[in-house]
């Protein structure tokens, strides 16, 4: 079993959302030259989900943390 260390795991949170970050940029910077506003929604929608899993996923796991600091 693999056992990650906090500080691990903060920058694996960190470099995720930077990657999403940096598609969402990108994506934008294209479609705000080439698309119209429907279809620039309906391409960064992906994106978008994928940042609402990410915060839920890491309140989560702070959550997790902090009952678990609490019961000890």
């Amino acid at each position: 079993m693999i056992i990650f260390s906090e500080s691990l795991a903060n920058t694996y949170f960190t470099v995720a959302l930077q990657q999403q970050l940096l598609a969402y940029n990108q994506c934008t910077y294209k479609l705000q030259y080439k698309s119209s506003e429907l279809a620039a929604k309906i391409a960064l929608f992906p994106i978008f989900l994928t940042h609402i899993v990410l915060i839920l996923m890491i309140t989560d796991r702070y959550q997790t943390v902090s009952h678990k600091q609490f019961d000890e």
